[in-house]
């Protein structure tokens, strides 16, 4: 149990370290409040916090130079596309100076800013700005009540383009629909025949979380502990094979986090199979006080076993990114489940909760793809109540290679 409870301080240290990593630092610029431009790197976090402040380093070598919405005019990411300008806005009759998202510049200015719920900003051509919001779909007897006033909004803002009142029902309440009907305004009451400015348009909605998927094949070390219920001394005892492993993982990771940490799922499957320990006795929970029929051999006369195992994982991997190859270290939790007749049959304890622990190293071939290698250790000490033999324990430390795309 000890070792159990140092894998959750581990992995609640793993994720609470995930928001205060090393940043994730892109080209861009910061724009001042006298509309000159200062070339360097601003730290891509997540749309809260790139709202309240930007994280800027003339030089990824010099030190982190924080600007509040009050300081500057505002700042662009050069290759992310992402805008940011100052603006003082007022949420639930509170005035307050942020950075919003300048997302369409045109007839119609749109204008985005997270908080409990997502705001869009839409600013006409004398400044005045309205904003529209939604609340989350409320579900009560059963019935889900979704907020629909944004359509009525959207009908109100654009009454003098006929086609956007019509498709108003149709329209989703995302960046990429917002973004489509002040375009399509645009184009068509603008005069001059000028096109709007999209700042983010090749992936609106972002948040930022990349999925990795990864398969792999390796070599496992199969161990199986038998608790012999013996009627005066329990006694353990204990069957190995080595048997092939294969399996398919996916890493979930957000950059504006952190490039290091990411939440990790697991599933993989093995074999345990081996003989039988003589005279192993098990408890049947039938019986006298004085009846030593309670306990029975009778699964002795199985001379071996041989089942599937299923395993799952989920945990967190933690990379150093900085080099081709990148040392990895992985924890987390796990679950195994043995079928088979004799796991249906009780014959072998079927559940099975524990750990793992593996370190390891990626080798980049290009910049999303990578073959690695892990050493895992993983165990399953803990007891199983519900089962009738759940004193069984079992480990399956293994060595695995992968590719990762």
């Amino acid at each position: 149990m000890k070792k159990v409870k140092i894998l959750v301080l581990f992995i609640k240290l793993c994720l609470s370290t995930m928001l205060y990593a090393q940043g994730n630092y892109v080209s861009g610029y910061v724009i001042t409040n006298q509309q000159d431009t200062i070339v360097g790197w601003i730290n891509l976090r997540t749309d809260k916090n790139n709202q309240k402040q930007c994280e800027f380093k003339p030089d990824l070598k010099l030190a982190t130079e924080i600007y509040l919405p009050e300081d500057i005019a505002g700042y662009r990411f050069t290759d992310a596309g992402k805008y940011y300008v100052s603006r003082e806005i007022r949420l639930n009759e509170t005035p307050q100076k942020v950075f919003l998202e300048f997302l369409v510049k045109g007839m119609m200015n749109l204008y985005y800013y997270e908080d409990e719920v997502d705001y869009y900003f839409f600013e006409d051509q004398t400044g005045k700005m309205e904003v529209i919001s939604r609340k989350p779909d409320k579900i009560e007897n059963g019935l889900v009540y979704e907020d629909s006033r944004y359509i009525r909004m959207i009908r109100y803002l654009f009454h003098d383009y006929q086609p956007i009142v019509q498709k108003a029902d149709k329209l989703k309440f995302n960046q990429e629909s917002m973004i489509d009907v002040v375009k399509e305004y645009h184009n068509e009451v603008c005069t001059t025949g000028e096109s709007c400015i999209i700042f983010q348009n090749e992936h609106p909605d972002d948040k930022g979380i990349i999925a990795k998927i990864s398969v792999y094949t390796g070599l496992q070390l199969s161990n199986y502990a038998f608790f012999n219920y013996r009627i005066y001394q329990p006694v353990t005892y204990t069957g190995s094979n080595v048997s092939p492993v294969f399996g398919a993982q996916i890493n979930l990771m957000n950059p504006r986090w952190s490039k290091s940490f990411s939440v990790q799922f697991d599933v993989s499957l093995s074999q345990f199979k081996g003989d039988m320990p003589d005279k192993i006795m098990r408890y049947v929970g039938a019986g006298h006080k004085d009846d030593v029929s309670e306990y029975t051999n009778e699964y002795g006369k199985l001379t071996s076993y041989k089942v599937l195992a299923s395993s799952f994982r989920l945990g967190v991997k933690y990379i150093y990114p900085k080099y081709r190859i990148a040392p990895t270290a992985e924890a987390g939790a796990a679950y195994t489940q043995l079928g088979g007749e004799l796991a249906k049959q009780q014959i072998l304890r079927s559940n099975f909760f524990g750990y793992y622990l593996a370190v390891g190293a990626d080798y980049r071939i290009r910049t999303s793809q990578a073959i690695f290698i892990r050493l895992v250790y993983e165990n399953y000490p803990l007891h199983d109540a519900a089962q009738g033999f759940g004193d069984d324990k079992i480990s399956m430390p293994h060595i695995k290679i992968g590719y990762t795309f």
